[in-house]
């Protein structure tokens, strides 16, 4: 079992790091390469070397972060509550995307008369993908400042699940299949992302 790296915007396995680090300490063995045949080369190709070692590490920098797919927590949780499908109708009300319930856009939209917004949504708000993750946002962010919690996939999966307590005993099953797809994202490469999750 890999083991797991917590950082205060975002979660990876430990493996993705490693990939990561070395493709990084190939850039800076190839950079000291070129920076010591930069002393070796007459000064009218000093130029054209500097260029080469832009490239190469601009291109390689490039390669080894573009590989990695980097997706939200809250498109896990989707894949949780509605298989990430936004015409999702669920039980007692549940609708969309994250399976919103009247009570939350009630709450939602409490949060936003506090903040001095006008904006407002209606319970079929949550038929758009957009704006389930919006109020999703305003919800997750409001109550782990609220609470002084860590933004976690425990304490977010927690809070969604079980509202403002956030309890971690009566939500284990649930933050279980949270975990669950968490795994099989990541099985497939995929890097869970916290930051505005």
């Amino acid at each position: 079992m890999c083991t797991k790296v917590h950082t205060s915007n975002h979660y990876i396995a430990q493996p993705r790091i490693s990939e990561y680090r070395n493709a990084l300490n190939k850039v800076r063995m190839k950079n000291i390469l070129i920076s010591v045949l930069l002393l070796a080369f007459p000064l009218p190709f000093i130029n054209v070397a500097y260029k080469i070692q832009a490239h190469y590490q601009q291109a390689t920098t490039s390669s080894v972060y573009n590989t990695a797919k980097v997706i939200p927590l809250y498109d896990v949780i989707a894949m949780v509550e509605s298989k990430q499908n936004p015409r999702a109708i669920g039980l007692q009300g549940s609708l969309g995307y994250l399976q919103i319930r009247p009570a939350l856009v009630q709450d939602v939209n409490s949060i936003k008369h506090r903040k001095g917004s006008s904006q407002r949504y209606t319970h079929q708000d949550a038929l758009s993908q957009e704006k389930s993750v919006e109020m999703f946002m305003t919800y997750i962010n409001f109550y782990l400042d609220y609470n002084k919690k860590a933004r976690t996939i425990d304490n977010v999966s927690a809070l969604w699940n079980s509202g403002p307590q956030m309890s971690l005993s009566k939500t284990q099953e649930y933050r279980s299949k949270i975990w669950s797809a968490v795994r099989n994202f990541e099985a497939k490469g995929y890097i869970i992302a916290l930051e505005n999750s």
